[in-house]
């Protein structure tokens, strides 16, 4: 088996294990930030070594994978930073991209990882 393949089921493990962090709580602070770290990590290797051996699926993957924890990351630091500032057409600003942000990393990024993964295992049977 290849590199990218492993990686392809390592980020399938991670994210059932980020699933099931989310409906049973109990396990969310104990797993949920170090499996979403895993997650972005994982993920930014499969991009890299996709870009490398241009295989557009699973760079559409990686991509949707690695861009949930960044909009995450993003969708916050607006958040707290709409949070510290007087200025009203800053504040305007700072609140459309911590809106814009939260639709990517809570929409956008699973819908597009979900649909990718898919098509990838449907490529697979078929061959």
């Amino acid at each position: 088996m290849n590199l990218q393949k492993t990686l392809f089921i390592l980020i399938i493990i991670n994210f059932l294990i980020i699933l099931s962090g989310m409906i049973f709580e109990f396990l969310m602070g104990k797993i949920f930030i170090p499996a979403i770290a895993i997650f972005f990590i994982l993920n930014l290797a499969l991009l890299i070594i996709s870009i490398k051996k241009r295989n557009k699926l699973l760079i559409y993957t990686s991509s949707f994978g690695a861009g949930f924890f960044i909009g995450v990351i993003l969708h916050n630091l607006f958040y707290a930073l709409n949070t510290l500032t007087q200025i009203p057409i800053l504040n305007f600003i700072l609140e459309a991209l911590h809106v814009v942000f939260f639709i990517i990393a809570t929409i956008i990024c699973p819908i597009g990882f979900l649909a990718s993964i898919g098509v990838y295992l449907y490529k697979l049977t078929k061959k």
